[in-house]
């Protein structure tokens, strides 16, 4: 039998190298993947192998050979279950964590954006074969899937730490995240009294109520503090002006970068620009000056544009650097939530400036 053969030459050339183990070992994988299946003629090979390391080739170190006798056991004895994998529960049960995971909160920036596009279904790495051209590696089972998912949400939530909210005096950012949290407590009741969960899908839920009634506590605990802190920051008001000086705020002034030209710019980087490589505004459809807006007030709780500067300035700002914009003086939609802006542009301008 030639593959008998074949191995023992590998064998004789490769036991003093290095990586003499794997070497045997994905050999050996290479020739049973070549029987066939069912394997014609396995038990005639394995137990001629078995025979030449036990027996015949002496020049094998005793440490080596009792590992590659260990190894050619397992290969006869072991006999798997055979287990089916059902990719569409597992894509079902990490798309209901993604939906509860209260990624919706500013502080978690674009991370829903970025597990929306993995599916990790992996629970080793792949360990590759040098004589088949191919790696192997094993999935999650439904379980375990569960159980990653487990470890990831505390992983997660204890990277974030909502004390930097005041110490940093980013209060905007401080009320937006309360009233987040309201909300999300709120929606995760709901949601969790309406859906049906199988093989201890919930495991997971309650450490995401915990943190969420733990972040509610303390932000009511700082209730006073939080509003004494709002009162002390100054408000920057447009300052009055003559005819032989207009003073009227940029883009440079207000953001907290060198790099501010970027963030400006990939207003007309996206698919459909609302603005062009000049800063003139284009946006002709219904919602494109609310896409602008909610992009600066975005840009404000992130700190990339000074908290202290309030929506009129903002508005003044824009009215001034992109032409034709003309949202008013009043800056009122600063403060309007733009669902095309959510749906269509935000994760879109993340990415572009990240």
């Amino acid at each position: 039998m030639k593959a008998d053969q074949f191995t023992r030459f590998k064998i004789r050339n490769v036991i003093n190298n290095d990586d003499w183990y794997e070497d045997i070992t994905e050999y050996y994988e290479y020739v049973l993947m070549s029987l066939g299946s069912p394997a014609i003629g396995y038990q005639f090979y394995h137990s001629s192998i078995n025979s030449f390391i036990k027996n015949e080739f002496k020049e094998i170190p005793k440490n080596k050979k009792q590992i590659l006798l260990i190894f050619l056991d397992q290969q006869i004895s072991y006999n798997p279950k055979k287990t089916e994998t059902n990719f569409n529960r597992l894509f079902a049960i990490y798309q209901k964590w993604l939906k509860y995971f209260p990624f919706e909160l500013e502080i978690f920036g674009n991370l829903k954006s970025h597990f929306s596009k993995s599916f990790p279904i992996m629970k080793e790495k792949i360990k590759g074969n040098r004589y088949l051209g191919m790696g192997f590696y094993k999935i999650f089972t439904e379980k375990e899937l569960i159980e990653f998912l487990g470890k990831k949400t505390k992983e997660i939530l204890s990277l974030v730490d909502t004390t930097k909210l005041i110490k940093e005096k980013r209060i905007d950012l401080a009320y937006k995240t309360v009233l987040d949290i309201k909300n999300k407590t709120h929606e995760l009741k709901q949601k969790t009294l309406l859906d049906e969960f199988k093989l201890g899908e919930k495991k997971y839920i309650p450490t995401i109520k915990k943190w969420l009634e733990n972040e509610k506590s303390y932000f009511k605990s700082i209730k006073k503090e939080l509003k004494e802190i709002k009162q002390s920051i100054p408000t920057d008001k447009p300052k009055k002006t003559n005819k032989e000086e207009i003073k009227a705020y940029t883009f440079k002034e207000i953001f907290t970068v060198n790099d501010y030209e970027k963030y400006i710019n990939a207003l007309h980087q996206v698919e459909n620009p609302v603005i062009d490589e000049n800063w003139n505004f284009t946006g002709k459809q219904k919602g494109s000056k609310g896409v602008v807006c909610n992009w600066i007030k975005d840009l404000q709780t992130k700190g990339i544009i000074s908290g202290k500067y309030n929506r009129q300035i903002l508005a003044e700002v824009c009215n001034n650097e992109i032409k034709d914009f003309n949202i008013g003086k009043d800056g009122k939609t600063f403060d309007n939530f733009s669902p095309k802006y959510n749906d269509n542009y935000k994760d879109v301008l993340l990415e572009i400036v990240t």
